[in-house]
């Protein structure tokens, strides 16, 4: 007798924006440590979002199993920039702000 078992693991996205240079000023969106792997990412600025060929991504699979997300958009300003996340753990997308502000404090330290 054979029986189908499955099973499902929901492991909590966390997230987190900012700011790199080198070269061209660069952010950072990563969402780390998610399951299953469907997840959206999106870039925001000022409120709406950009275009997906204007930023480079890269997905890896974790050693437990879980997924990550690294996505990077250059930057010419410094505006409000936000990164839109959704994913089957969360209750609602998840919006994570840079203010100008932000931007512009993390610049002068490079």
């Amino acid at each position: 007798m054979y029986r189908n078992i499955s099973l499902f693991v929901f492991s909590r996205c966390h997230q987190s924006v900012t700011l790199a240079l080198g070269g061209f000023p660069t952010i950072l969106c990563s969402s780390e440590g998610f399951y299953p792997s469907a997840l959206e990412q999106l870039w925001m600025r000022n409120g709406e979002f950009q275009n997906a060929s204007l930023t480079h991504s890269i997905n890896k699979t974790n050693p437990d199993g879980s997924f990550t997300l690294h996505s990077y958009l250059n930057i010419s300003d410094c505006v409000n920039y936000s990164c839109w996340v959704n994913h089957s753990s969360l209750s609602q997308p998840t919006i994570l702000h840079m203010s100008p502000t932000d931007c512009y404090e993390n610049r002068d330290r490079f």
